[in-house]
């Protein structure tokens, strides 16, 4: 439980902060600037909850070909 939580936080931190906070942030805002619009928090917050825990079952999970398969449907 402590592993996972470690990773989640650490993905979590890693994808937005440093990512599109730090290193893309210019090319992100050029490229996706007339797209971003209100923030909606209930959205986001449910999205970085889903995409993170995607995200760590495909990289560190168990591997089971199904399951990979059906929660790629399910992430995407």
């Amino acid at each position: 439980m402590k592993r996972s939580l470690v990773l989640y936080l650490v993905t979590l931190v890693g994808l937005d902060v440093l990512f599109l906070g730090l290193v893309a942030k210019d090319f992100f805002a050029a490229e996706a600037g007339d797209m971003i619009g209100d923030i909606r928090p209930v959205p986001a917050v449910l999205f970085y909850l889903s995409y993170i825990v995607g995200v760590l079952i495909f990289v560190s999970g168990p591997r089971s070909t199904l399951l990979h398969g059906a929660l790629f449907g399910l992430f995407c």
